[in-house]
């Protein structure tokens, strides 16, 4: 290969290899920041269901998002607001929720995520109902440099001697 040839090339090579480290370099993603930042979301959301604040839960979702708890699906964030806000009308005094998050994983793309983890309802509060206990998973998905909750489903426990009934 002549010099100037063989020039060209590695001239050619290095730009290009340059472009390729300075685009990754340039947009990044955080998953571990993302997956913080999804976290403090999902604490302020327990906070706000513990306060019946169902509009700061409701601006917590896509505008087209979609819980589905107890056979009921909800979509949309007016319908999701509406629902909360009935919902808590009908709770008693001292009613709680809490959860635990098991996983947060957050897509490589940096636009996708989802969390799942153990609930805890109390309905009640210090009445004699049991609590309902379940498993939840709520699917982000990042808009406009926010997250925002796309699909929030949960289901309750089912012990192992109710799953074998019918076997």
């Amino acid at each position: 290969m002549p010099k100037l040839a063989r020039g060209l090339f590695v001239a050619a090579l290095s730009v290009t290899v340059v472009a390729c480290t300075a685009t990754d370099a340039a947009d990044p993603v955080d998953t571990a920041a993302d997956a913080e930042a999804i976290a403090a979301i999902s604490d302020a959301w327990m906070a706000a269901s513990n306060a019946n604040d169902a509009e700061a839960i409701a601006n917590l979702f896509a505008m087209d998002g979609v819980t589905i708890f107890d056979g009921e699906f909800v979509e949309g964030r007016e319908a999701i607001l509406a629902n909360n806000t009935a919902s808590f009308a009908e709770r008693s005094e001292g009613a709680t929720v809490s959860w635990e998050r098991s996983t947060i994983h957050v897509a490589a793309s940096g636009d996708l995520a989802y969390e799942r983890g153990h609930f805890i309802s109390d309905a009640d509060g210090e009445g004699d109902g049991a609590p309902e206990e379940g498993e939840y998973v709520t699917v982000w998905v990042k808009i406009d440099g926010e997250w925002k909750a796309m699909v929030d489903a949960g289901t309750g426990s089912v012990s192992s001697d109710e799953g074998d009934e019918g076997m």
